[in-house]
């Protein structure tokens, strides 16, 4: 038990934040708004063309639990289909 001699008022020590500090906190837990998740090396930077090409179909769960004519056209346009190619930064 803590008692405080007569006359005396207890005080806690309490720090309230304003409202931009506690926006800015609860911003910090959004991706994009607080630390970086990821750091590049110099090397990455700038432009690059990117070649993207399926060149398998594959079932995780057996090619038993995939309809067979939606994987057999799947498979068939992976095969013609032509490389997607575009620039990123």
């Amino acid at each position: 038990l803590l008692t405080t001699p007569a006359g005396l008022r207890a005080h806690a020590a309490v720090k309230f934040e304003g409202g931009a500090e506690a926006a800015q906190r609860a911003a910090a837990l959004l991706p994009g708004y607080g630390p970086p998740d990821a750091l590049y090396p110099a090397a990455f930077r700038g432009r690059w063309r990117v070649v993207v090409q399926v060149v398998d179909v594959r079932t995780p769960q057996g090619e038993e639990s995939a309809p067979a004519a939606q994987l057999r056209a799947a498979r068939t346009a992976a095969a013609a289909a032509a490389p997607l190619v575009f620039d990123a930064r």
